[in-house]
């Protein structure tokens, strides 16, 4: 009865927060709140239970001898909105009303330092406001399509609610439903265009082999062998300015160029703080637990801790002379262990991972460059401001007490 209330009352909460999902359609802006709405969609958090099964061995330690405690638990794979990811024509304007009143404005202290604006003509300090969104090289010469925009790439409010809500309509066959716990903090600014001016703008020292390789790292389907076919541009080099005659996408563009910086580490000489990019790290910490995780359906059961039942055990340990009894010593808790999570490598252009926040909100994930002419419709809009949930992959195992012996 108590499982089917906690459904009841996620259906009543996504029935609750389902109008904010659509009411910013052709908005420019947007807040926590919608980012938080709309990342409610099972389509992009992708939800499978995956093999190998997770085992894990719980070894208790009583006078009476060692006792073994085996546990099985769905190893489950799928995507949380680690990432919000913007892109836009006026430094420090970014459609994300939580970030423009706070991270933009030390941003834009950076970007107005002298030193920083010795670096840059008038055309690259204007954005991509300069001449309807097209970027002038002099003052009498326009270069048609060629675009420029800043890009923002910051941590989202949302895997952390949407663990709580969204856990009750997921699939489990061994242990409780559960998501696994997202790495990303909240707000945090992973990279903001305006502080990495000098390269978003003068280019990178060491060009990318794929800007010379038909079809290496296009964001479409262009290819050696298709070389007449689809591109909206290509992922290097990764700076603001991108040829392209739809500006939805170009500013699509630059949104994966940000992701392709972040998610990888030393991307010299951009300023950036890297995020994701542990490919195969396991975290595993045993600890203690919420009693509400034995007592409310969660993954914790109740025991003693085993290194503390080894160390009153132990003939030399304090702790046989301050305790009377084991329990005493080692009282019975809700013990569990921390979920373990495989980061996904660098962001892949070719992934469903990006989900529109503004200007047309949708509750789908997609890989941009597709070779569909009505993508842009919609989609373009007059202030230049485009945002995105990024969905990062995750693999864990369901916590369970004991030592996970297989990661």
């Amino acid at each position: 009865m108590r499982k089917n209330n906690k459904l009841l009352a996620f259906i009543i909460y996504i029935a609750l927060i389902n109008p904010f999902v659509n009411v910013n359609v052709q908005a420019e802006t947007f807040s926590g709140i919608d980012v938080i709405a709309d990342a409610h969609t099972f389509e992009c958090l992708d939800y499978e239970i995956i093999m190998p099964i997770c085992i894990y061995l719980l070894i208790i330690v009583t006078p009476f001898g060692v006792y073994f405690k085996w546990y099985f638990r769905d190893r489950i794979n799928h995507n949380l909105p680690d990432l919000v990811v913007t892109s836009f024509k006026t430094p420090g304007q970014t459609p994300f009303t939580d970030i423009r009143s706070t991270e933009s404005k030390a941003a834009m202290e950076i970007f107005n330092s002298s030193s920083m604006r010795s670096a840059f003509d008038d055309h690259a300090l204007g954005g991509g406001e300069v001449l309807n969104g097209h970027v002038g090289r002099q003052s009498s010469n326009t270069v048609k399509n060629n675009r420029m925009f800043e890009a923002n790439v910051i941590g989202s409010p949302a895997p952390k609610v949407i663990r709580k809500t969204m856990k009750y309509g997921v699939p489990a066959i061994l242990g409780k439903q559960f998501i696994c716990k997202s790495n990303v903090k909240r707000y945090k600014p992973y990279f903001m265009s305006e502080a990495d001016a000098i390269a978003w703008r003068r280019g990178e020292l060491n060009p990318h082999a794929s800007i010379y390789i038909t079809g290496a790292r296009e964001i479409g389907s262009l290819s050696v062998s298709n070389p007449t076919g689809n591109t909206w541009g290509k992922v290097h080099p990764r700076i603001g300015f991108v040829l392209q005659t739809e500006p939805a996408k170009a500013a699509a563009v630059i949104a994966q160029r940000s992701i392709d910086i972040v998610t990888q580490k030393n991307q010299v000489p951009h300023v950036y703080q890297s995020y994701g990019t542990s490919e195969g790290e396991v975290n595993y910490i045993p600890t203690e637990v919420d009693e509400s995780n034995c007592e409310n359906g969660g993954f914790g059961e109740y025991s003693q801790d085993p290194n503390c039942v080894a160390e009153y055990n132990n003939d030399t340990s304090e702790y046989s002379d301050s305790y009377d009894t084991l329990e005493e010593a080692c009282p019975t808790t809700c013990y569990g262990a921390s979920a373990s999570a495989t980061q996904m490598p660098a962001g892949d252009e070719k992934r469903k991972a990006w989900q529109m926040l503004v200007p047309e909100p949708s509750d789908q994930c997609e890989a941009f460059g597709t070779d569909d002419k009505d993508w842009p419709k919609n989609k373009n809009n007059e202030e230049g401001e485009y945002g995105w949930n990024y969905w990062r992959e995750y693999e864990c195992c369901k916590p369970a007490p004991g030592i996970l012996l297989n990661p």
